[in-house]
């Protein structure tokens, strides 16, 4: 299987938006399938994200943006999974594969309503050394109590794959609450480093 590049640059250009009373989200489904704002009247809940082009491996410290098919870092870029060797391209810059390609890659629209949106990303084998294909979504709906998000993701291989999914926001706030049931502590090189259990988590 031959590997395949994200693409040097993304387009982020193009911008949709979804709105319930006074809450807004805007997307840029070509650039990497980003959240670029998330408000309530005036207030911005993340970073906006003004940026339109960026290159590969140098991101900019905004938005939200889908983690698949997986998140976090893999060390060296190398995993065994049902006793098979994998090595995973990492993007320039980064001594470890990380976060997966979906945010380097363009994301296309399914479905837009007024106050909902789907993107999807439908990654072939081989990109950045990822051996399966797949389909995964993101399903946003906005209403009165603000926004709510679902992730799926579709092995379109004829093999089982593992696989992890998440978002990475950069909040505005001082203080974020998370719910959860343990924590993942990270070393110097960013890497998990043993968990803990938690009940509420202030960041």
């Amino acid at each position: 299987m031959q590997d395949l590049p994200v693409p040097a640059s993304l387009d982020a250009s193009e911008r949709i938006t979804i709105a319930s009373g006074p809450h807004l989200a805007e997307f840029a489904p070509g650039g990497g399938g980003r959240l670029t704002r998330l408000s309530t009247h005036t207030h911005d809940w993340i970073v906006p994200l003004a940026a339109t082009q960026w290159p590969a491996g140098q991101w900019p410290r905004a938005g939200s943006y889908p983690l698949a098919p997986y998140a976090n870092r893999i060390r060296d870029g190398v995993f065994a999974f049902n006793g098979v060797r994998h090595a995973l391209q990492s993007v320039p810059g980064r001594p470890h594969a990380i976060h997966g390609a979906g945010l380097h890659q363009a994301w296309r629209v399914r479905s837009h309503g007024a106050d909902s949106v789907d993107l999807v990303l439908d990654q072939p084998a081989g990109v950045l050394g990822w051996p399966w294909a797949f389909e995964c979504v993101q399903r946003y709906r906005l209403d009165a109590r603000g926004l709510s998000v679902a992730l799926g993701i579709t092995n379109l291989g004829d093999t089982p794959m593992p696989f992890g999914l998440g978002l990475h926001p950069y909040f505005t706030a001082e203080r974020v609450t998370l719910h959860a049931r343990r924590e993942w502590l990270a070393g110097a090189d960013g890497l998990p480093a043993g968990s803990k259990a938690v009940h509420v988590r202030e960041l």
